[in-house]
């Protein structure tokens, strides 16, 4: 197996200055493009407002402010001092590294709370586009105009607008760089050297486990989507006989990867397998209201400029149970697209099911890849009658157990349709730069660019996303934390009652008041909630919540005098 000619887009014979610049301000137009439409908020008000509102923004600030303080020897890494006195709390949630190491930094350096995880995920939308280019430029040889496209398309859908409040959800850098290492041995073939093929392989491993380590959700539908990828790669016998070959040449480089991938899993491992044991996955009850249907599929929100009217016309998606997790829709054109391109996969698959063209090798790869999405939105769907595959995925597969928003598997989807969306978008323009005849020329061109500005059109007509004032919101902390005397060991919190904060609010507010002044709280908010039922302080307006923490308080034999701190403003 020689190097495999995976160049598929040429320069053609363009010339001109205009002809050479435009490929490069395509992308540079749209990563602009994206990151206005995902960080305007901000823009408008010279970053005062932080966009996603106040749940899990402020929630995933609070755990970094967390991890910060336990760095600088306040508190410990493994157990934020939420749910107190519970330990283990760090895998309640995402551990969130990729963030947490740039936002020790800036804290270091003098930024506050809301400023530091403002430029957390400004800089992870920013490495998700350039990370994805990198891959379809360099890893793929996709011109620049269509690896701009591919890598708008996987940074700023509008399923991943919809989740801007899950910040977790933005960082998904380490993906499509664990997939470059990936191709770059795939693509050399038996000319890579050993040395070289282990250190790719090796930074895959380590580049998944960070993901891991920063997403849970993005890694773990990764990972299942190239399970899926491989099952129907070693059932035709062209990939397998391509695959089996790659493989076995390069065997201790792939043995001596794997080692370093469980090596560097321990971690991830340390953290979460704890919490597992002790509280279990998610029951199929909450996992089944969060598994897509069509509606899902097409819904974009209500805001959405060009869709949105759609739930004024359609009941299914005002009958969709959890509607913000369940916005997944990617527009009109791109379903229609891919319904398309997965009937001439099959088409593509069938023709070279034995043998592939050797300086095409690349072809029954992507049909895979197009084939391999299909299938996975075909499983994870919800059919009639309460019916979906998923139940087989829920209880056979490591992991899924843990996974409650089904949903949000379309934000890694996003990858490879961006991949194949860039091969198509390549070869249309690279078909409509080598024709003859004006008149076709125009019509392939025209109409490769009309669809993918209507593409783009559609993942970006969306308003301002919801946001708060972080400037109100530091001075509000800091009235709270003044009340909160200097010699607490512990505190709780409680609402005034002519306040409109929800529960959540509530809890937020003392893990955030927790974790900068360095005292645990009774309090807390998270995917998880400590075992055996025994923790109800969520239920802050109950009218028998101080019987709640006092049953806490003594369930854990807290000798400390633990304050009761009023939320008042």
């Amino acid at each position: 197996m020689n190097k495999v000619p995976i160049r598929i887009r040429t320069s053609g014979n363009q010339s001109g200055l205009l002809s050479k610049l435009f490929p490069w301000l395509s992308p540079l137009f749209l990563f602009f493009l994206g990151m206005w439409q995902f960080h305007n908020t901000e823009f408008y008000s010279n970053f005062d407002l932080v966009p996603g509102g106040r749940g899990d923004p402020r929630l995933v600030t609070a755990l970094l402010e967390y991890f910060h303080q336990a760095l600088h020897g306040v508190g410990k890494i493994g157990s934020p001092a939420f749910y107190y006195p519970t330990q283990g709390t760090l895998g309640y949630a995402d551990v969130f590294f990729s963030y947490a190491v740039l936002y020790d930094w800036l804290r270091q350096g003098g930024n506050d709370i809301f400023t530091s995880i403002q430029i957390c995920v400004f800089t992870a939308d920013a490495l998700n586009f350039i990370c994805c280019f990198l891959l379809l430029w360099r890893g793929f040889a996709f011109g620049a105009a269509a690896s701009g496209l591919g890598a708008f398309l996987f940074a700023f859908n509008a399923p991943k607008f919809n989740q801007i409040g899950h910040v977790q959800l933005q960082c998904l850098f380490w993906i499509p760089l664990v997939l470059w290492c990936l191709v770059e041995v795939a693509k050399q073939g038996r000319s890579m050297k050993p040395a070289r093929a282990f250190g790719l392989l090796a930074l895959a491993a380590v580049f998944l486990n960070l993901q891991l380590l920063s997403s849970f959700y993005g890694s773990w539908f990764f990972l299942f989507w190239g399970f899926l990828y491989l099952f129907l790669a070693f059932s035709i016998p062209s990939t397998r006989s391509f695959l089996k070959e790659l493989i076995l040449h390069h065997r201790l480089p792939v043995l001596a990867a794997l080692a370093v991938f469980i090596v560097t899993l321990i971690p991830f491992l340390l953290v979460y397998l704890p919490v597992i044991h002790e509280l279990g996955g998610k029951s199929y009850d909450e996992v089944k209201m969060m598994i897509p249907n069509l509606w899902a599929w097409l819904w974009m929100g209500p805001r959405h400029g060009l869709w949105g009217w759609f739930w004024d016309n359609f009941a299914g998606i005002r009958a969709l149970p959890v509607d913000g997790e369940e916005r997944m829709g990617f527009g009109l054109v791109l379903p229609l697209v891919w319904l398309a391109l997965t009937w001439t996969a099959v088409g593509v698959l069938k023709k070279n099911m034995v043998k592939v063209n050797k300086n095409k090798i690349y072809v029954p790869f992507v049909s895979l890849a197009i084939l391999t999405t299909s299938l996975f939105i075909l499983l994870a769907f919800q059919y009639p009658g309460d019916l979906s595959p998923w139940w087989l995925v829920y209880k056979i597969i490591p992991g899924a157990g843990s996974i409650r928003a089904v949903s949000r598997c379309a934000l890694v989807l996003a990858l490879p349709m961006a991949i194949v969306l860039a091969h198509v978008c390549g070869v249309l323009l690279d078909k409509a730069s080598g024709e003859k005849k004006p008149l076709k020329k125009m019509l392939i061109g025209g109409l490769t660019l009309l669809a993918a500005g209507f593409i783009v059109w559609e993942q970006v007509s969306f308003p301002p996303a919801p946001a708060f004032s972080k400037s109100w919101e530091l001075n509000r902390l800091e009235y709270l934390s003044q009340k909160l005397p200097a010699n607490s060991k512990v505190f709780y919190a409680t609402v005034n009652s002519d306040l409109p904060y929800t529960a959540t609010d509530i809890q937020i507010d003392s893990m955030l008041l927790s974790a900068v002044r360095g005292i645990p709280t009774l309090n807390g908010y998270s995917g998880q909630s400590p075992a055996n039922g025994s923790w109800w302080l969520f239920r802050v307006r109950s009218p028998k919540y101080e019987e709640y923490v006092r049953n806490w308080i003594e369930l854990h034999q807290i000798k400390e005098n633990v304050f009761r701190l009023e939320i008042d403003k």
